[in-house]
């Protein structure tokens, strides 16, 4: 995955991902092992790494 979070929100934006995704979110500089993910229609949210946040 070589797109920032950034990139990938605003192609959320212009309905270049798919209609599940709610939204994407940058990893958060005051927590160690935060990274991005992508928070989807259902409630989940799925980690840059592949894990999920939360399902």
């Amino acid at each position: 995955m070589s797109s920032t979070a950034n990139q990938m929100d605003q192609e959320r934006k212009r309905s270049q991902a798919p209609a599940t995704v709610k939204r994407v979110d940058g990893a958060s500089t005051n927590i160690g092992d935060s990274q991005n993910h992508v928070h989807f229609t259902d409630g989940s949210a799925l980690k840059r790494d592949g894990t999920w946040k939360h399902p």
